[in-house]
């Protein structure tokens, strides 16, 4: 892989991150046989991890709030970004917010871009009811929660807060920005045909690769792959409380089936502005 700078894997939890982070790792790493999905070692910065930054710039990050920790957060990013030698990728969930000084949050260095997953967010309830280990009706109220409503955290974690808003928040706070260029791929298309899907993602990211390993890519990443592994060795990234394995069903349209019609409706009518600028409705 060549070139500089950073690229954020980002999506709403349960749109297909994972997915996306092993297509890339098995791209990437070109081993002869799957990427253990408990080791999906993708070159990174570690943008997310309050030890990257408090040992580069010696703050203990627990002393600040999230305001002050959100004002520092683009300079920060960009500072290692700036030292890096090579391209890495960093996860996140994070809704794409500014600051109180007007910046985006996650910053603007050179070379800075983002791959973001999206689902219909009908499907995305049931995969998060069961990963959180709650109801669809507690998914549904969470989904459709705006940011206003987010209650600071009271803990210090390894990683910087991250701040989900409501689903069509985090749709248009990723793809309306303007710090970086952003490829949007839904879930539904990389399902239906993941080889053209992801050589656009590749495209995108000018990963030059021949049509043979990004085909390997696919075959290692495939749901049936993935699923007989977390059979064998578990998913470090499962939930204690989850009520189904990570890599549940690895399909589209389940909600037709799992959600009541006044369920459908709730999320229909919070998102409906965004579900059809994505095709949904």
């Amino acid at each position: 892989m060549t070139g500089k700078g950073a690229v954020w894997l980002a999506s709403y939890p349960k749109s297909g991150n994972t997915w996306m982070r092993l297509l890339l790792a098995n791209l990437i790493v070109a081993q002869d046989r799957p990427v253990p999905i408990n080791q999906i070692e993708l070159p990174s910065h570690r943008l997310m991890l309050r030890s990257v930054v408090e040992d580069m710039t010696l703050i203990d990050t627990s002393l600040l709030t999230r305001s002050e920790t959100e004002r520092l957060r683009p300079g920060w990013a960009e500072c290692i970004i700036a030292q890096a030698t090579e391209r890495g990728f960093t996860k996140t969930h994070d809704h794409y917010r500014r600051n109180d000084a007007g910046q985006g949050i996650f910053g603007a260095a050179p070379g800075m871009s983002a791959v973001y997953v999206v689902r219909d967010p009908r499907d995305v309830v049931i995969s998060l009811a069961h990963h959180v280990g709650g109801s669809v009706d507690e998914a549904i109220e969470l989904l459709n929660r705006d940011m206003r409503h987010r209650q600071e955290p009271g803990c210090h974690t390894r990683r910087f807060d991250e701040a989900w808003s409501s689903w069509s928040e985090h749709v248009r706070g990723w793809l309306d920005q303007a710090d970086m260029p952003v490829h949007c791929v839904r879930y539904e298309d990389l399902l239906a045909d993941t080889s053209g899907a992801f050589a656009a993602v590749a495209h995108f990211l000018g990963l030059d690769a021949p049509a043979g390993e990004l085909q390997r890519a696919v075959d290692f990443a495939s749901f049936d792959q993935v699923r007989r592994q977390e059979q064998a060795n578990g998913f470090k990234e499962r939930m204690p409380r989850s009520t189904a394995p990570f890599f549940r069903l690895g399909r589209a349209g389940g909600w037709r089936e799992a959600l009541s019609a006044q369920q459908q409706a709730r999320i229909v009518e919070a998102n409906r502005q965004v579900m059809t600028r994505l095709g949904y409705l």
